[in-house]
């Protein structure tokens, strides 16, 4: 990783942590940079899998589900305390991943795309099955439950707070980890997997060790949402959820950990201008998408970082030039 790039990302952390200090008095918008940060924060777990691990992973949308549910059923029906139901959840999430970690990482990676796939087909369709526990598609409201921290009941803006400070621990305790050690083995193995173990790296464990991260990652998606917009329902576990983390990573740079971000800050606004104008959204994010194939197939920021190198080669040229 680049420094540029470990600037940026830091930038991305801190940009968290002052919106929270610092909210907008819109509630609207408030609600909307949640949804940016809980989607950005999907699309980082697509780009730790595959960006970083190579690990063509469909299941993010069980991790993310899971944790939405686990938080709404504490509070809902239990009345649990936020200071312990929002680790519960993320670490049901994280649980979970691990054990699909598992058994999906010691195939192909084609296999792994269709077990996971497989997971959260079945996951899914549990969950619409089990109606009394989950809702359906109408889901759980959470607007008649408590929501307290440290014994004291917030209201809109503090849950607004709560979220944001959400997203910059998890991508920053992302950002440090794939910045260390486990992060270059992990891009070694993803390189040349058979090398890798025959540096003696345990090159099973090291991949499902970010098979789990992503699962805290997504986790703690599904946390946020649950609590900014109070309410779970099962469109959550869909298999499309992982499709458009895909979409978005692939869009705004894989590997890179700030592409994905820059990807949902991109198209998450391009798709609602697009239904609110023409309609059809997800038709155009399609041609946005081929069109960033064919410019750059590093997307946007590797767009972006590769016109900052040629800019910054030409003034050189002109200072030797003088």
């Amino acid at each position: 990783m680049s420094r540029p790039l470990l600037i940026l990302n830091g930038l991305i952390c801190l940009a968290g942590i002052v919106l929270a200090i610092l909210p907008p008095e819109s509630a609207y918008l408030q609600l909307y940079l949640c949804d940016l940060a809980l989607f950005g924060l999907l699309a980082v777990s697509f780009d730790v899998t595959f960006g970083f691990g190579g690990m063509l992973n469909l299941g993010q949308a069980m991790f993310f589900g899971l944790a939405a549910y686990v938080i709404g059923w504490l509070l809902l029906w239990n009345g649990v305390d936020l200071v312990y139901a929002v680790p519960a959840a993320i670490l049901a999430a994280t649980l979970f991943a691990t054990v699909v970690g598992f058994v999906a990482v010691r195939g192909s990676n084609h296999s792994l795309l269709i077990l996971t796939l497989i997971f959260v087909t079945v996951s899914y369709t549990w969950a619409q099955n089990q109606r009394d526990l989950t809702g359906g598609d109408d889901g759980l409201v959470l607007a008649g439950a408590s929501f307290r921290l440290f014994g004291h009941d917030i209201l809109a803006i503090g849950r607004y707070r709560l979220s944001m400070l959400s997203f910059s621990f998890a991508f920053a305790l992302t950002l440090y980890l794939m910045w260390s050690p486990f992060g270059r083995v992990l891009r070694a193995i993803k390189e040349n997997t058979l090398r890798a173990d025959f540096l003696g790296y345990d090159t099973v464990l090291v991949r499902v060790a970010a098979f789990s991260l992503g699962g805290f990652i997504s986790g703690t998606a599904g946390v946020i949402y649950a609590i900014s917009f109070q309410h779970v329902h099962t469109g959550q576990l869909h298999w499309t959820i992982s499709a458009s983390a895909l979409v978005w990573a692939f869009f705004g740079g894989l590997g890179t950990l700030a592409g994905p971000i820059l990807g949902v800050l991109i198209i998450r606004p391009f798709e609602d201008l697009t239904a609110m104008w023409v309609g059809h959204p997800k038709f155009f994010t399609g041609l946005l998408l081929v069109v960033m194939v064919l410019v750059n197939r590093f997307g946007v920021l590797g767009l972006m970082l590769s016109g900052a190198d040629r800019f910054l080669a030409g003034l050189g040229g002109k200072g030797r030039g003088r």
